[in-house]
């Protein structure tokens, strides 16, 4: 099996204070990156060369302008969340919270593995590094007896009516020092999570304790940039907890 150590470029939160206190004691580097971020706003798809942190290798990506934000010259910044992919078809959300577990990884790798939702783009990859590895529906991976090491959900989990019950049925999912991680829709300025009229969440801080509620432990949030990644947009945030 393939061992894994490509950094990741990220910061720790354990709660919006920390994160607050980061966002202005950095706003040096923070405004440098919204700068260039709008520097390649544009009337047509983005294209900005670097390195996958999956496969190790040169690549391009690719942002369509769709959903972006237009501004008042007519260029469109994209929604680098929503629309970025790589030339593997790896869209950012589902790149960095891989990345992420696989630095955060044991030396042995990430175990039995279990990738709910997500792209299939990322199972060539996990599979380097995983003793076994499902990718699964959401709902049969819950109805599943098999216990994981390592737990990766990507943009799912906020369209559930009631995320603490789902993640209590992951929990039980997860082997004794299993991990979680995943990414969702979350507003880093709001500390509480709103349901919005069609069920589905905007996610707030408040994640972090119903982790807790939940029964895992050492929830936190990792923020992520990186130009050379292709990791762009303003403080996207990778989740972690433990069993």
């Amino acid at each position: 099996m393939k061992i894994y150590n490509y950094p990741f470029p990220g910061v720790i939160f354990a709660n919006k204070a920390q994160f607050d206190d980061y966002r202005q004691s950095h706003s040096n580097v923070l405004d440098y990156r919204y700068a260039f971020e709008q520097s390649l706003a544009g009337n047509k798809a983005v294209s900005v060369t670097g390195i996958c942190p999956l496969t190790l290798q040169h690549t391009t990506f690719t942002s369509d302008i769709a959903n972006g934000e237009k501004r008042a010259d007519g260029k469109v910044v994209p929604d680098w969340r929503g629309e970025q992919r790589d030339d593997n078809g790896i869209y950012m959300p589902d790149r960095a919270t891989a990345h992420y577990a696989l630095y955060n990884a044991p030396e042995a790798g990430l175990g039995r593995t279990l990738l709910v939702a997500g792209t299939e783009s990322l199972l060539p990859v996990l599979k380097n590094y995983s003793d076994s590895l499902d990718h699964l529906p959401l709902n049969e991976a819950i109805a599943s007896k098999k216990v994981y090491d390592t737990i990766l959900i990507v943009n799912r989990l906020e369209i559930e009516r009631d995320p603490t019950d789902t993640l209590k049925k992951l929990h039980a999912r997860l082997s004794e020092d299993g991990r979680l991680y995943f990414h969702a829709n979350f507003h880093y300025g709001d500390e509480k999570s709103v349901q919005r009229d069609d069920g589905s969440w905007a996610l707030g801080w408040d994640v972090l304790s119903t982790l807790n509620a939940a029964g895992f432990s050492t929830p936190a949030a990792i923020t992520f940039w990186s130009q050379e990644l292709g990791y762009f947009g303003p403080s996207n945030l990778v989740f972690e907890a433990s069993k």
